[in-house]
């Protein structure tokens, strides 16, 4: 997994997909009468890898962000400190480790970090406009060939946000801690596959 949002090459372009995957539905139905049940998308944006690691420098021995004049400081880019709306993927941390991203002035290097292991608020709006236009696609495909969609995007949204109560347990997408992600905080946990099986 990797920070660049690049149109026909890490992003499938939406009529691409939506042609696949019409194509993909109708052959299914032509070829099995077994019960067909689809999922939708999850944004990706919104999962530990994505989440966990701020956008600006943190003291290391207490976990918040570092302060100078009163204000935070970003992270640099390759264009400067990284714009609000930034995130800084987990693939960052070893480079973090080493000074990269952080300025000389807080004992960094001051080197930035590759686009490859963050994402700029362009990038991230590319993302969740995709998301949501393949997500239109499936709906609709789905909708019009008697397919339930199971709101996997939601289930997402839910775990991000408030978080799910299972068992009296409150599960959420906190990277380590709250139960959903793996330690590489892309894929699910045992328990997150359960809970998302559950869904299903």
């Amino acid at each position: 997994i990797g920070g660049r949002a690049i149109e026909g090459v890490t992003l499938t372009q939406a009529a691409t997909f939506r042609a696949q995957y019409q194509q993909l539905v109708d052959t299914l139905r032509s070829q099995t009468s077994a019960k067909i049940v689809a999922a939708n998308l999850p944004d990706v944006t919104s999962i530990p890898f994505v989440t966990t690691v701020p956008r600006v420098v943190v003291n290391p021995a207490t976990s918040q962000p570092i302060l100078v004049n009163g204000q935070q400081v970003p992270l640099l880019g390759p264009n400067g400190p990284l714009p609000s709306g930034s995130y800084v993927l987990l693939s960052a941390t070893s480079l973090m480790a080493q000074g990269h991203g952080i300025p000389t002035a807080l004992g960094g290097r001051g080197t930035p970090l590759p686009d490859e292991v963050f994402l700029d608020p362009g990038e991230v709006n590319s993302i969740r406009d995709r998301v949501a236009q393949n997500n239109q696609a499936i709906t609709q495909i789905c909708g019009a060939a008697g397919i339930p969609v199971v709101d996997i995007n939601g289930l997402l949204k839910e775990t991000a946000g408030e978080g799910l109560v299972v068992g009296g347990v409150i599960l959420t997408s906190r990277f380590l801690t709250g139960g959903v992600f793996s330690y590489d905080g892309v894929h699910p946990s045992d328990l997150g596959y359960a809970v998302v099986a559950n869904e299903w």
